[in-house]
């Protein structure tokens, strides 16, 4: 393991090391409904090759993109900070 690879299984080591916050969220049905078929074709990657996180849940579906949107404030080597900054800029967000 190497490069992108070896700098993701670095960070996620070190925030499984981190303690936890409970964050509570609300969305409309449709949005719900659309994130559990995410996470089903997510997860079926999974069984086509290794993942960074394996198969997920809604819940860790979005634990995943918010731990990537807050290395924006304190980026690593992974570089996924880049591409969620784009998201949030694409909403007229300057970060």
């Amino acid at each position: 393991m190497g490069g992108i690879a070896e700098a993701r299984r670095q960070a996620m080591e070190a925030l499984a090391n981190e303690p936890k916050r409970r964050i509570t969220i609300e969305l409309p049905e449709s949005a719900a409904v659309r994130l559990e078929e995410l996470a089903r074709r997510c997860s079926a990657t999974q069984e086509r090759h290794d993942t960074s996180h394996g198969p997920l849940t809604v819940a860790q579906l979005l634990a995943m993109l918010a731990e990537d949107a807050a290395l924006i404030i304190n980026p690593d080597k992974w570089g996924a900070h880049r591409e969620m900054k784009r998201v949030l800029q694409a909403h007229a967000y300057e970060v």
